[in-house]
């Protein structure tokens, strides 16, 4: 599986090991560090050229698309971050694109700066085929209190996307970011069109395109939601996020909590019951 030929192609190239209890394992060497979660993400840090060269590497392991001619891929932004919207973005790729998208700076959104990210999501919008769901609190709320199950709704909103881009042109592959053991994705399109969830991928370059879109759109929401209310809303779900969480209901009834955070995250019950 993943998990194997990963750990065989690390070993290969020198790293060393080490079990720990989040994770499948961590891989150092040099001023490489990798940790490959059991959620299927993939973390790799150290400096920019070599996580660069690595990333390159691990792709020829997930991706074999060099006979493509077009595909789609699909992430995903505000997933863990308790203000805001949950975001699934999807876009669509030729094999020519990928040098200009790699002369660009196109890679996964989370090792890009925020500005940057929207001067990317501009041009991937004005140039390729895309489309986006920005899913507001309010309605997220509604839909979650139905499912009770996360990444149940995440996959949803991907098979929504895969469906819309999928009626306005062919393409031959979709790769899917893989969130989840237990996604229905793959089992929805396996009989229609070639498709993949992988670990981390936003190292193909469809997927790194959507990725950007997903969070400039989370950006912009964040942003706008901001001038609304008057009150900065930080990302994430820690420490800042909980004393925010205090600060807004200072400001405003519990009423409105619905329509700027994600209620079913355990800081809503701990300021609440606080």
């Amino acid at each position: 599986d993943e998990k194997d030929k990963l750990y065989d192609f690390l070993k290969k190239q020198g790293f060393s090991f080490k079990n720990i209890d989040y994770a499948f394992f961590r891989a150092t060497k040099g001023n490489l560090n990798i940790i490959f979660y059991r959620s299927g993400k993939l973390l790799i840090q150290g400096r920019e050229k070599d996580v660069d060269l690595l990333y390159n590497s691990i792709e020829g392991i997930f991706l074999k698309k060099d006979t493509l001619n077009s595909w789609m891929g699909t992430d995903e932004a505000g997933k863990g971050d308790y203000f805001g919207p949950l975001v699934v973005a999807g876009v669509i790729i030729k094999r020519e694109d990928e040098g200009r998208l790699l002369k660009i700076g196109v890679k996964d959104s989370k090792r890009l700066k925020s500005n940057r990210i929207k001067e990317l999501a501009n041009y991937i919008k004005s140039n390729f085929l895309h489309d986006i769901i920005v899913l507001e609190p309010n309605r997220y709320n509604i839909l979650y209190d139905k499912e009770k199950n996360l990444n149940l709704l995440l996959s949803e909103l991907h098979i929504k996307i895969i469906e819309r881009l999928r009626r306005k042109t062919s393409i031959e592959k979709i790769v899917v970011d893989k969130f989840s053991k237990n996604s229905s994705i793959v089992e929805t399109f396996r009989d229609k069109v070639e498709i993949e969830e992988i670990v981390g991928g936003e190292r193909d370059l469809a997927c790194a395109s959507a990725s950007i879109l997903a969070r400039s759109a989370f950006i912009e929401y964040m942003e706008e939601m901001s001038k609304i209310y008057d009150f900065k809303f930080p990302k994430g779900s820690g420490k800042p996020v909980k004393e925010a969480v205090r600060l807004f209901l200072e400001k405003y009834p519990a009423s409105k909590l619905k329509n700027v955070a994600k209620l079913h995250f355990k800081i809503t019950r701990e300021v609440l019951d606080g």
